[in-house]
C-alpha cells in the first residue's frame, strides 16, 4: 500500500486480501541517527494496515477493559448507595406543613423551597437532603393523583 499499489485492493473482500505479516524493522544506525534530527516520521517497513491492526487491537483491549471497568463502578456505586431510610411520621408532617400546597396541586418544589424547609426543620430534616424533600413531595402528589384517578 505505501507503494501506491491500493488499486489492487480496491473490490475486494478482507478475506482475499493478503498482508505481509513480517515487520522488517532493519534500521541502519545512520537511518535512526537521522530520525532523530526530524520530527518524528512513520517508520519505514511498517504498513498502515498493520499500524491499524495494532491500533485495533489495543482498542479492543481497551474496549474490553472500559467495560470491566463500568462493571466495577456500577457495583462501588451500588455498594456506597444509601440505604433507603423511612420517613418517620414527625418528617412527613415537618415536610407536609410546608408542602401540602404544592402536594394537593400536584407542583414540584424548587430545590430553594427544600432548603427552606430543611433550614426551618433543622432538628427533624438534618439527615434529609434537600433532593430527599424534593424525591417526597413529588412521590406524594403522585400517590395523590393515582389514588383520585
Amino acid at each position: 500500500m505505501e507503494k501506491g499499489t491500493l488499486v489492487n485492493f480496491q473490490g475486494k473482500s478482507l478475506d482475499e486480501i493478503e498482508i505481509e505479516d513480517e515487520i522488517d524493522l532493519d534500521l541502519d544506525e545512520e537511518e535512526v541517527s537521522d530520525d532523530d534530527n526530524e520530527e518524528s516520521e512513520p517508520v519505514s517497513g511498517v504498513s498502515e494496515k498493520t499500524k491499524m491492526g495494532l491500533g485495533e487491537a489495543d482498542s479492543s483491549t481497551g474496549k474490553s477493559q472500559m467495560n470491566q471497568d463500568e462493571t466495577e463502578n456500577s457495583r462501588e456505586t451500588k455498594l456506597r448507595r444509601i440505604v433507603k431510610r423511612p420517613w418517620s411520621p414527625n418528617e412527613v408532617n415537618a415536610v407536609m406543613k410546608h408542602f401540602r400546597v404544592h402536594i394537593s396541586k400536584g407542583h414540584l418544589a424548587t430545590k430553594a423551597e427544600c432548603e427552606q424547609c430543611k433550614a426551618a426543620e433543622d432538628p427533624l430534616l438534618r439527615e434529609r437532603t434537600a433532593q430527599n424533600i424534593r424525591d417526597f413531595v413529588r412521590n406524594r402528589g403522585l400517590m395523590l393523583k393515582k389514588k383520585s384517578s
